[in-house]
């Protein structure tokens, strides 16, 4: 009794401590309802609220900033996408370089083991405007449509059954010309031969490997009628297309007449032959008979081109529509235009990367107004129009 009588008491006592603070904290003018939360159970350190709460204006200040760094780093990740190389495949054209409008620029096929090209050393249209590539480093031919999609690549290991025999794997191609039967002819400096093949890339046969009792090294080729036309050490041999000899133009030597490393041919109708007589530093012209008709250069007797227009290593060349020749002067990083009679007209281009720019352009092909170059030391070809020329539609 006397103990429970005790435990009564001490509650009182607690309950009127508890009664007299909130007495007084109501006669200090607290509101009531602080002293009802002061005495309610705080809830959980964890339950409460946490974050940074700012005012409306500072919140959307806030996101803004947000998301101009977001889309800052959009743009600059589209920017390094833009500028990067690709690993082959075409792209578009660009502004107009030294006389020069590129079209678009093919760097590779884009896919499999090597989807860019190797120093490219030839290329050359066919009748339908599709563009076959020699590239040179890689061993093999690539193919586009006229708008540089890639089609297809031939290497000489594939043929159709019964036309295989002799076929061997393309060494380093060079020169390449599409007969107008679709025939593709390409000279093989390294395995001194030319190889014969079907617009598909079949494998047909092979041109002669031996001439005159020993080998030589074809660097370029071009076809008339039944003709073919190789560019030699020191000569351009004419064979039939089954591979018989029948002619061969220049020797060693420094007469007019003489070649030295020619790198350039394309026959003019039937009787003209222009020849890049690289070592020389000269385009020359000859009849089927071999007579020369004119030099282009700065030692040449007959004509006498402006200094800073001297070849200073011509190669590829070709007869545009107007029955001018233009061709790659790959030393100076440039395209001279010359009449038919061998005169300067013009020239086009300059050292560098962009589009409409060349970096020893090794070779061109023209068909209408599209010039087709190959830019071999920016391992790409390059199909353009010339300023002066494509408005002459």
């Amino acid at each position: 009794m006397e103990q429970g009588a005790g435990e009564d008491r001490g509650a009182a006592k607690g309950s009127g401590e508890r009664e007299s603070w909130e007495g007084r904290a109501l006669r200090a003018g607290v509101p009531e309802s602080d002293v009802s939360e002061w005495l309610s159970p705080r809830p959980p350190r964890s339950s409460r609220k946490r974050g940074l709460r700012l005012p409306s204006a500072r919140r959307f200040l806030a996101v803004g900033l947000i998301l101009t760094v977001v889309l800052a780093g959009f743009l600059i990740m589209a920017l390094l996408v833009a500028i990067a190389p690709t690993p082959g495949g075409s792209a578009g054209g660009g502004t107009p370089q030294a006389g020069v409008i590129p079209l678009f620029v093919i760097t590779g096929p884009g896919n499999g083991s090597h989807p860019r090209f190797d120093r490219p050393l030839a290329a050359a249209f066919d009748q339908k405007g599709r563009i076959y590539v020699s590239d040179t480093g890689n061993g093999r031919v690539c193919v586009f449509d006229r708008n540089g999609k890639f089609l297809f690549v031939f290497d000489g290991s594939k043929h159709k059954k019964g036309a295989g025999q002799g076929a061997t794997k393309l060494a380093l191609p060079a020169g390449i010309v599409v007969a107008d039967n679709g025939e593709v002819y390409v000279a093989d400096v390294q395995g001194g031969r030319v190889d014969v093949f079907d617009s598909e890339g079949n494998y047909l046969r092979r041109l002669p490997a031996i001439t005159g009792g020993r080998s030589y090294a074809p660097t370029d080729v071009d076809v008339r009628a039944r003709t073919v036309y190789v560019t030699d050490t020191f000569q351009v041999l004419l064979l039939r297309t089954n591979g018989e000899v029948v002619a061969h133009i220049g020797q060693a030597g420094e007469a007019p007449v003489d070649l030295d490393h020619p790198n350039g041919v394309a026959v003019a109708g039937s009787n003209v032959i222009y020849v890049s007589d690289s070592n020389h530093s000269q385009i020359k012209a000859f009849e089927l008979s071999g007579k020369l008709r004119w030099v282009y250069g700065a030692a040449s007797p007959n004509t006498s081109p402006p200094a800073d227009t001297d070849p200073v290593l011509p190669r590829g060349l070709a007869v545009v529509r107007d029955g001018s020749v233009l061709f790659a002067d790959a030393g100076a990083h440039r395209l001279i235009r010359l009449s038919a009679a061998g005169k300067f007209l013009a020239e086009y281009g300059s050292r560098g990367v962009k589009p409409g720019q060349f970096n020893f352009p090794n070779d061109v092909d023209a068909q209408g107004s599209r010039v087709l170059v190959t830019d071999k030391e920016n391992n790409r070809v390059q199909v353009v129009e010339l300023q002066d020329q494509s408005q002459e539609e």
